[in-house]
């Protein structure tokens, strides 16, 4: 019977961190990303196209994807890089302006949180019927 080695057994134990690691910097799924991003948010419904442009964006950076991966398991006590990724993922949400290579790119304008949060819909937009404009404004409360 083979008795084990200290050596054996410190290198079984590197093994196992090594693989625990890789799963967790597995890429992040749409739907996990999805689920983080209504966490970070507190909305339950969100575009999953917008959402695809913000992850392949996320993934592109091999940095932001082990964070991003990182983040998806975190237990709500983030490191300062997943809070910095948390508050760049909800200024893309609500901005709809995001990031690749260091440029900006319009993911979308109608459908950014901040006009929802303003009350008031996206310039350019149409936001009522058709001659709304001629009648007076109603008043909000």
């Amino acid at each position: 019977m083979a008795s084990l080695t200290r050596r054996a057994l410190l290198g079984g134990a590197v093994l196992l961190a090594s693989s625990a690691r890789l799963r967790a910097m597995a890429p992040v799924s749409l739907a996990e990303f999805i689920e983080l991003s209504q966490r970070l948010l507190g909305r339950s419904k969100l575009d999953t196209e917008v959402a695809h442009l913000y992850l392949t964006a996320l993934l592109a950076d091999a940095d932001s994807a082990v964070t991003l991966a990182y983040l998806v398991q975190s237990n709500g006590n983030p490191t300062a890089e997943q809070a910095a990724l948390s508050r760049t993922i909800i200024e893309w949400w609500y901005t709809g302006v995001y990031e690749v290579d260091g440029k900006p790119r319009l993911a979308t304008h109608s459908g950014a949180l901040m006009w929802n949060a303003m009350r008031m819909p996206a310039p350019g937009t149409c936001a009522a019927p058709f001659g709304a404009w001629s009648q007076p404004p109603q008043d909000r409360v």
